[in-house]
């Protein structure tokens, strides 16, 4: 993977690349390394392009889900902090919003579902995945996929479930009538969250880079806005 991201071509996309961690990364991984890989032969490769696919699906049908989530914390802020799901899902700011995350969930969930039937021909992939996780995450994309109310209970259902995972409460309380916010978690923001494609989570390609310039392989200086923080 070190070898991948030292190639001269793929140095200089990561040098002329722009904007957040998240968008930088997959824009590498993606949009550079992975073409490199995605036909090759030998077993490395195909685990490199398999991994890639796999953390691009996940990443990109996760992002969906979380406009979900996050639409609903805006919606609760700008409506006092206290709402029914028809009155959010009714509300012609997000409904736009939500509608299309629903739709984009069908592409993304049928994309997510045929990488992970590929692990059977790359097993190894699993050393590094948790495929318990990834299934969860394909079950919760084609419940919010049916529309925008099934969304919002989708997205609700996994907030909780991993909320709880994770030891932590809630960010929005649901008594079966009403979905109250919870203090601390609001959204003032003057429009609802959108999803543009850009990692969620870091993958350590900006750390790779640091440790490649450490080591004498690529000569660039990092930019500030994409150093480890």
């Amino acid at each position: 993977m070190l070898d991948l991201l030292a190639g001269s071509d793929v140095v200089s996309a990561y040098r002329s690349a722009t904007g957040d961690r998240g968008f930088v990364e997959r824009h590498i991984l993606f949009d550079h390394v992975l073409p490199l890989v995605k036909n090759a032969d030998n077993e490395v490769d195909r685990a490199i392009a398999l991994t890639i696919r796999l953390l691009d699906a996940y990443e990109q049908t996760a992002g969906y889900l979380e406009v979900g989530i996050r639409g609903l914390l805006w919606g609760l802020t700008h409506r006092g902090g206290r709402a029914t799901r028809g009155e959010l899902v009714a509300d012609p700011r997000l409904a736009k919003r939500f509608t299309a995350a629903s739709k984009y969930l069908v592409r993304q969930a049928e994309r997510l579902r045929t990488d992970l039937a590929l692990i059977a021909e790359v097993p190894q992939v699993l050393d590094a995945l948790n495929r318990e996780r990834l299934d969860q995450l394909l079950l919760d994309a084609l419940a919010g996929a049916i529309g925008p109310e099934s969304l919002v209970t989708s997205v609700l259902d996994r907030h909780q479930r991993v909320q709880k995972q994770k030891k932590k409460g809630v960010w929005i309380e649901d008594d079966g009538r009403y979905l109250t916010l919870l203090p601390g978690f609001g959204d003032s923001s003057e429009k609802p969250p959108t999803f543009d494609g850009s990692f969620l989570h870091p993958f350590r390609v900006v750390n790779a880079y640091s440790f490649l310039r450490d080591l004498g392989r690529v000569r660039f200086q990092e930019a500030s806005d994409a150093e480890e923080t």
